[in-house]
């Protein structure tokens, strides 16, 4: 036979918010419920949702203190991390490059060989001794 759920009054769950803090997967292990149980009755009953809605909002308010504690302190990636996505209008950004998959790349430096003729593959090796040859003297110099 199924056991049957356990009731846990509002009273309780809000007590838990402010002990387990928003975190739904504590708060369901600390009533007993299931963690679908908790997230139904966080969903349907307005009070407990604007509650979980404030503990987040102070959950991001102290992780925002400790982050101001750490730039004070010199802490450099906490820094980058604040420049990152508050400094974009500074000109403070990661730059994403788009590439082009759909249509293959020549290298400069190693061109297409194989419609090349006889005269202009000895050119090209030509280049190439003599590029190295003077790489050498540089490095030798």
């Amino acid at each position: 036979m199924a056991e049957r759920a356990r009731k846990v009054s509002t009273a309780v769950l809000l007590e838990l918010i402010r002990v387990k803090g928003p975190f739904l997967t504590e708060i369901a292990k600390a009533s007993g419920l299931k963690y679908s149980a908790v997230v139904v009755r966080f969903y349907r009953n307005a009070v407990l949702k604007k509650a979980i809605q404030e503990a987040r909002e102070e959950l991001v308010d102290y992780a925002e203190s400790e982050l101001w504690k750490a730039i004070r302190a010199g802490d450099i990636k906490s820094c980058r991390y604040v420049l990152d996505r508050l400094g974009k209008n500074r000109g403070y950004t990661t730059r994403n490059e788009v590439i082009d998959l759909t249509e293959p790349k020549q290298n400069p430096l190693t061109p297409e060989l194989n419609g090349m003729t006889v005269e202009e593959l000895k050119d090209y090796i030509s280049g190439l001794a003599n590029a190295a040859i003077a790489t050498a003297d540089l490095q030798d110099s």
